[in-house]
């Protein structure tokens, strides 16, 4: 075998740890089902970097390590479970970025386990520190490898979720956890319930801003969740786990311009008008992002296929106000809806 690693070969695992925020979870087998791509692992150590002592030379004593963490991106394309009201093994993945599964019976959102008709992903202060252990693992090269395990907890993360005609939907996640240990380990093997979907090109999609349809040539997501650590003393790490202190969500889009009488973008943004945006107008059966109440900012003029464009920013607000909900089959602070399947 060879001594070293392939980059090819490295892997991630990712798995809940429930109420022990913070407490290495232990990935296995039955948690290696997420097609990540693209994975990215960054150690930070904290060093003292003021190190000089009045010694009376410019020798320098030694710095201290301190805290602890590290950062973990990765991608994953976002493909049909196969069966709607069974949520797809990437759903995971979204759960450390502040999200929770409902499911969907005749329109009326019920427990995951309970859909009949499709399963979404909402993003609800309930889940800010619904920290995951992650496991980065990389093996050597040759027959028989070693294997090296980068042990994160308490992690929490954002994720952006972007499209361009022709393509599928990549969600491109960013977490932060503390850096446990980095130890010589077992494989974990992929699951059998690894989704074999091929995930769905964006083409036969009828966009709508505000039930207009409209050209995009590319839409993004952006969760804008900001992830802070817990300090903890008592920790090696110096961190107890990582939550997210507050959401920010954005979504941009770049829709070929019409004319007034059609899309007036001026009185659009001047009334300050509220917008529910849908990247599959009708969903049916597949993937559909949803706005609940877009407010359009600082729209600017742009050129793509030499014509003239719109570049789009929308801040997804609040649903609505008590007792009179813009979406009333969601609650008040939902502001995106990752739907799976339909809803009824």
């Amino acid at each position: 075998m060879g001594d070293n690693q392939s980059k090819t070969l490295r892997t991630l695992v990712i798995k809940t740890e429930g109420a022990s925020q913070g407490t290495d979870a232990v990935p296995t087998t039955d948690n290696h089902t997420i097609c990540f791509r693209n994975v990215e692992i960054q150690p930070n150590i904290e060093m003292s970097e003021d190190s000089k002592c009045a010694n009376g030379s410019h020798a320098e004593s030694p710095s201290i390590a301190g805290i602890k963490s590290a950062q973990i991106t990765a991608d994953v394309w976002l493909a049909h479970s196969g069966t709607d009201e069974t949520a797809p093994p990437w759903f995971e993945a979204f759960k450390p970025c502040g999200c929770g599964v409902i499911g969907w019976d005749g329109d009326s959102a019920v427990a995951e386990g309970s859909a009949a008709d499709g399963v979404a992903l909402v993003r609800r202060t309930a889940y800010d520190d619904a920290s995951y252990t992650a496991y980065v693992i990389e093996s050597e090269i040759g027959s028989s490898p070693v294997y090296t395990i980068y042990k994160v907890a308490g992690l929490m993360g954002n994720v952006t979720i972007s499209q361009e005609i022709g393509k599928p939907a990549v969600a491109s996640f960013t977490y932060t956890g503390k850096l446990n240990d980095i130890a010589d380990g077992s494989n974990i093997a992929l699951n059998s319930g690894m989704s074999d979907q091929v995930a769905e090109a964006f083409v036969g999609q009828n966009f709508t801003i505000g039930g207009t349809s409209a050209k995009v040539q590319g839409w993004s997501l952006d969760l804008g969740n900001e992830v802070t650590p817990i300090y903890n003393q008592n920790d090696a790490t110096g961190i107890s786990h990582y939550i997210i202190s507050s959401s920010k969500p954005r979504f941009s889009c770049n829709p070929l311009a019409v004319k007034q009488a059609t899309t007036d973008w001026l009185n659009i943004v001047n009334s300050e008008t509220l917008q529910a945006i849908k990247t599959r107008a009708a969903a049916t059966g597949k993937l559909q992002v949803h706005v609940l109440q877009g407010q359009c900012m600082s729209p600017a003029l742009a050129e793509r296929e030499g014509l003239v464009s719109w570049d789009l920013n929308f801040k997804a607000c609040q649903n609505g106000t008590p007792g009179d909900l813009a979406d009333t089959d969601l609650t008040l602070e939902d502001t995106i809806e990752i739907l799976h399947g339909t809803r009824t």
